[in-house]
Formats: structure tokens, C-alpha cells, sequence
């Protein structure tokens, strides 16, 4: 008898131990919580206690005065609704409804976004619908082991292509339960199409495009940016250098918040 409780005590002590070590695992995320950039602007993230996106602020320039607010509001574990709020009090507001697989966000005077999602919640497909077909543009996603490797328009007239590559770091949202669909849609243009909703930190985008910076026709023409990273003790980036075809570099500073 003395051997059978024994045994159960050591089962249980390892079952605890285990557990613990698992729940330490998951306990010890880092989520982001700033980034600063070297021509003065900056993007802050706020999150809820699920570890989900439930603000985003962003400026353009050192002035401090929010360019946007982005306010997120779930219901479970599902995002419902979402507001924008620009610079001189003009804002948004999506409604999201899901039907299975699909996304709808409909905006407060009709505009929507339509999603398609893969098995894992990625989109695969977006249509930005600006009520007629003329005014509507497809946009594509291709994956690879959670990352986005190509990002396009099905547009001929208006070509528009990224590619990326990829380090093999755990990304800054590594540990986020934002939903996948809204982390590569929306921090894709706040980022600058750099798929930072991914399991990994991009270290190259190939931006193919038929329009220069001022709108104005340049025929089909690639860019290449490249992202050079510092990490900390966990691997994850604390700072990233930015490099075009012009040469010019801009510093991003990631600030994130530890939980031990």
C-alpha cells in the first residue's frame, strides 16, 4: 500500500511539474507595445488580458498628435466591431459580422471589406468593395509555415505586388490571440506591408508596383526593401534598420512589454 501511495505522489508531483513548466512556457509571452521610428513617428498597441490587440495609436511625425486610433471590441473570442478615429475629429465605424470561413466589415455609409479565410483563419482573399465594380480592388495572400510570402492585387490595369522573406525569429505578435485575419490585414498597411502578423520577422519585401510615391505612371517597376534586426536573450527584435533602393534607412525601435 505504502508503494502504491507512493507512486501516486510521485505521478502527481510530475504531472505538477510538468504543468508548471508548460504553464510557464506560455506564461513567458512578449507582446509589443511601441514601436518608435527615426523620423519621429511612432505606433502603440494596447491589449487585453487575452493578449489581443484592443488599441492601436499612430502618428506620422514627433508632434504627438495621434494621426489614428484604431478601438477594437470583441465578442468572445471574436472581433464585432472596430472604429477609427482620425485627426480633426472625422471618424469610422465597421461593423464585422462572420459566416463560417468569411468576413464581412461593413463600414457606417456602406463601403465594406469582404474576407475569405483559409482552415487557419489567415485571409486568403480580400475585397475592398467601394460599391461598384470599377471601384472594387482583389487583393491575394499566398502562406508558408504562417507567414505571408506574397501579398497582391488581381488588377491588371494597376499592378501591385509584395514578396517576402523571412528570419527565423518569433515575431513581435508572436504570442498575440489577435485574430490572424485582422493582424495581417490591418498591420499590414500600418507597418508598411511589412507582415508583421506573422510567426516570423520579414527580412526582405520585393514591392512591385506601376506608380511611383506621387501616384504618377512609371511602368512596372521593383523595389527592394531590406530589414536588418537586433535581438534580445529571447530572440525577439528590439530594433530594426530599414534599407531601400535609394539608400535612404529608417531605425524602428520595438518596445515590448515582459511577462514572466
Amino acid at each position: 500500500m505504502k508503494r502504491v501511495v507512493l507512486i501516486f505522489f510521485v505521478l502527481i508531483f510530475e504531472l505538477l511539474a510538468v504543468t508548471s513548466c508548460q504553464k510557464g512556457d506560455e506564461d513567458r509571452v512578449q507582446s509589443l507595445v511601441e514601436l518608435a521610428y527615426s523620423n519621429g513617428g511612432y505606433v502603440k498597441f494596447e491589449y487585453d488580458k487575452q493578449n489581443r490587440i484592443t488599441k492601436i495609436i499612430q502618428t506620422i511625425d514627433s508632434s504627438n498628435d495621434a494621426f489614428d486610433t484604431l478601438t477594437i471590441t470583441y465578442n468572445g473570442n471574436d472581433i464585432v466591431k472596430f472604429r477609427l478615429d482620425y485627426r480633426f475629429n472625422h471618424y469610422d465605424v465597421y461593423e464585422v459580422n462572420k459566416n463560417g470561413n468569411q468576413i464581412t466589415a461593413t463600414r457606417n455609409d456602406g463601403y465594406f471589406f469582404l474576407f475569405d479565410l483559409n482552415n487557419d483563419g489567415y485571409p486568403v482573399r480580400w475585397e475592398d468593395n467601394r460599391g461598384t465594380k470599377e471601384r472594387t480592388t482583389v487583393y491575394t495572400y499566398q502562406y508558408q509555415s504562417g507567414n505571408v510570402l506574397k501579398f497582391e492585387t488581381g488588377s491588371p490595369e494597376e499592378p501591385l505586388s509584395f514578396e517576402y522573406k523571412y528570419d527565423k525569429n518569433k515575431s513581435p505578435f508572436y504570442y498575440s490571440k489577435t485574430p490572424k485575419w485582422f493582424m495581417f490585414w490591418h498591420l499590414t498597411g500600418y507597418i508598411g506591408y511589412t507582415a508583421m502578423g506573422g510567426q516570423n520577422n520579414v527580412t526582405e519585401v520585393t514591392h512591385t508596383t506601376s506608380y511611383g510615391s506621387d501616384g504618377k505612371y512609371i511602368g512596372e517597376t521593383e523595389f527592394i526593401y531590406e530589414y536588418i534586426y537586433e535581438y534580445d536573450d529571447a530572440g525577439f527584435p528590439t530594433q530594426c534598420t530599414t534599407k531601400g533602393n535609394n539608400g535612404n534607412e529608417i531605425i524602428i525601435i520595438y518596445e515590448s512589454n515582459k511577462q514572466t
